[in-house]
């Protein structure tokens, strides 16, 4: 036998359902750009890091025959 509370039992428990049109377009976007704001994130901070690996390098010297032999 399984367990029923008393309001189930008496169906005053509503039905569970979404409601049409709870949020508005404006809070969609809200949230939407939230989602995505850690991928941005990690995408800035990543190309940053190329940028200021690049420059701390130095130029790269063209490719040549090599150091004279003595």
């Amino acid at each position: 036998m399984r367990d029923r509370s008393a309001a189930a039992v008496a169906g005053l428990v509503p039905a569970a359902r979404l409601e049409p049109d709870a949020i508005s377009a404006a809070q969609d976007t809200v949230i939407g750009m939230a989602n995505a704001a850690p991928a941005v994130s990690v995408g800035l901070t990543l190309a940053a890091l190329a940028a200021a690996t690049a420059c701390a390098g130095g130029p790269v010297p063209p490719p040549g025959p090599g150091p004279a032999p003595q």
